[in-house]
């Protein structure tokens, strides 16, 4: 009688021929990334997974099967966006030009204190190519539904211009539900807006997801707080897989980005869950960009 092998453990699901999608890494212009890191060290000191060198984060995104990353600079002042947009758009265009394997996509940013946010976003599309817009309320201080931000809502949801949110009053960059009730509001006011809370609002991640099953154009990203990692059964991850998005936090994060992956892939999900979270999700959105 033949002996029959010991099954083999669950093939890892592989990535498409384009590679999956990090639709929340920071790799920021040289100048200031070194001070973001000198930040991060100030407070979280060996705690991040990578240094500050664009092209060590990007062979490791490209071993981890990364086909396409999406590059959120975000302005912490009013005046920021002014450079930080176009000297993003020049750094990724040095990167692309060595890159050929990785397709850059550029985010705007803004802050409602700028003079003029809406033509920020407007030149930031327009002029910069950008395809998706950051704000992030914590290291700005302000709140996602400040009044002075209804004309760039608003054109967001003509452009369909997916907008990755990072909601929150403390530079810790932790939510509470009181947060994720800002979203509910500008969600309500603006349905056609396809936005994306940043870290899946951790740690207010319940809330979260009761946004995202009320509303149908709001979505969260998995990406994790340094070394914290929205806790999300796996569920949650079949029930709204077509609204939830991979993201890494290069360079600024405590877990290299194939552990990340990785941790998805191992998991009891349908293949279809899988690759919907890391690329189809975040393909489909930026497909409907006009």
């Amino acid at each position: 009688m033949p002996v029959v092998p010991d099954p083999l453990p669950p093939a890892r699901t592989a990535p498409p021929a384009d590679g999956w999608v990090d639709s929340h890494v920071h790799l920021l212009p040289p100048r200031l990334a070194a001070r973001v890191r000198e930040v991060f060290d100030a407070h979280l000191p060996g705690l991040l997974a990578y240094s500050t060198d664009p092209q060590a984060a990007l062979d490791d995104l490209t071993a981890a099967g990364i086909g396409q990353i999406w590059v959120l600079p975000y302005a912490h002042a009013p005046g920021v966006a002014d450079w930080l947009v176009p000297a993003t758009a020049e750094h990724l265009a040095e990167l692309r030009a060595e890159r050929h394997d990785l397709e850059l996509i550029l985010a705007g940013t803004l802050h409602p204190d700028d003079d003029d946010p809406l033509g920020l976003l407007d030149r930031a599309l327009d002029d910069y190519g950008a395809r998706a817009l950051k704000l992030h309320c914590a290291v700005g201080s302000f709140a996602a539904d400040d009044p002075r931000l209804e004309p760039v809502w608003q054109r967001c949801a003509e452009r369909q211009l997916p907008v990755v949110i990072h909601a929150g009053k403390h530079d810790s960059g932790v939510a509470a539900p009181a947060d994720v009730a800002e979203l509910d509001r500008v969600a309500t006011r603006h349905p056609e807006v396809p936005l994306i809370v940043a870290h899946a609002g951790h740690p207010a991640v319940a809330a979260t997801l009761e946004l995202v099953h009320r509303h149908p154009g709001v979505h969260a990203d998995l990406t994790p707080v340094v070394t914290r990692t929205p806790t999300l059964g796996d569920e949650d991850l079949r029930r709204f897989a077509d609204r939830l998005l991979f993201g890494s936090d290069t360079p600024n994060t405590g877990h290299r980005v194939g552990q990340l992956v990785d941790f998805l892939t191992s998991r009891d999900l349908p293949d279809e869950v899988t690759t919907a979270i890391l690329g189809g999700t975040a393909r489909r959105l930026l497909a409907a960009v006009t």
